[in-house]
């Protein structure tokens, strides 16, 4: 064999190998990712007339395990005192979505508050649990700012409170990253 033909016979199995280890990647297990999205109006219960607004854009993206390997997202919180008149508002970052069935846990780091709010909830863990019953009938919980609320999986697994809260209006829609339980 001359080097001209063994340097092809190189270069061809050094393209099938490279050809193969890729298509070998692309086929392999593709990450998971938990969702929560949408916007509602919520019945806040502590005082009814008060009109409080929730927006969702949180996504976290799983490997093997039950902690995301990434998370990207915000959530939008607003609230309407009716009897002071007051309007508050805070943007968070999401640090934690886990998800199966119709129900989902947010947690997120609140990053932008109106200044009523600044000195209590910025730099602070809010959390939030999500019940995905359909067009009418979802329901939300919402808890903080709280002190040391851990990540996801932390020591103390705190995500959210129960759902309680039912929607005037909106859709919140979640996806799971499990599979079914059988």
């Amino acid at each position: 064999m001359n080097s001209r033909t063994l340097t092809v016979l190189v270069t061809l199995a050094a393209a099938t190998a490279a050809l193969g280890g890729s298509a070998a990647t692309a086929a392999g297990p593709r990450p998971k990712e938990a969702a929560v999205t949408g916007s509602a109006q919520v019945l806040y219960v502590p005082s009814p007339e008060d009109d409080v607004r929730l927006t969702f854009d949180a996504h976290a993206t799983y490997g093997e395990g039950p902690v995301p390997t990434g998370t990207r997202g915000t959530v939008r919180v607003f609230h309407h005192f009716v009897a002071p008149g007051m309007k508050v508002w805070a943007e968070a970052d999401v640090d934690c979505v886990m998800a199966t069935g119709r129900i989902a846990t947010v947690t997120a780091v609140v990053g932008k508050t109106s200044p009523e709010l600044a000195e209590v909830w910025m730099g602070r863990r809010i959390g939030f649990t999500v019940l995905d019953t359909g067009r009418r009938g979802d329901q939300v919980g919402m808890a903080g700012p709280l002190e040391n609320v851990p990540r996801c999986l932390g020591a103390k697994p705190y995500l959210g409170p129960t759902p309680f809260s039912l929607l005037r209006q909106g859709d919140l829609k979640l996806r799971h990253n499990l599979p079914p339980v059988p």
